[in-house]
């Protein structure tokens, strides 16, 4: 029989936890995630949040496809304590999303991106957008013929409760400092 392994080669461990409540995202992470150690690649991912012309970007190198990612990110925003501030919504989703990986999976699978650039590794690019009324959160395919590029988009879904902050101070104005 064959040994069930992650997306990283390692031998698969179950979540543990005493409460069953616990453990169904927890297992629900880790069906999502036996699907692509079955056989298939990682479908990896960028996710961009915005905010007027505040954005920043960050790497998910797992289940990137749309039936994984739409239903993660609108969890992730109706957890979030601070909607529209991208400087800490892109950290939180990063925390969030490891939140139930154990301590050698921690350090894998999620990173920071330069603005406006593609990996060239990517098969959707996601774009979580902080507006006055609403925010809407909207997945594109991407494709990759001579160099990769942001194609059609593929599922818009609009989250009316979630609201923007105002842009806050950012670290790009920064780099325009006189000092």
């Amino acid at each position: 029989m064959k040994r069930m392994t992650t997306h990283h080669n390692r031998p698969l461990r179950l979540p543990t936890g005493r409460d069953n409540s616990a453990t169904v995202p927890r297992l629900s992470l880790l069906v999502r995630r036996l699907a692509g150690a079955a056989g298939s690649p990682s479908t990896t991912c960028q996710i961009e949040f915005r905010n007027g012309t505040i954005r920043r970007t960050i790497y998910r190198h797992w289940d990137g496809y749309p039936a994984a990612v739409m239903p993660d990110l609108l969890a992730f925003l109706a957890w979030s304590k601070d909607p529209g501030h991208v400087e800490c919504e892109s950290a939180n989703f990063i925390h969030w999303s490891k939140r139930h990986m154990d301590e050698e999976d921690q350090q894998l699978g999620l990173g920071i991106c330069a603005n406006d650039e593609l990996h060239s590794d990517i098969e959707y690019y996601y774009v979580v957008d902080y507006r006055r009324a609403h925010t809407s959160v909207r997945a594109y395919a991407v494709t990759s013929e001579k160099r990769s590029r942001i194609g059609r988009c593929v599922q818009r879904v609009v989250v009316p409760e979630v609201t923007r902050r105002p842009p806050a101070f950012s670290s790009s104005l920064a780099a325009t400092a006189p000092f």
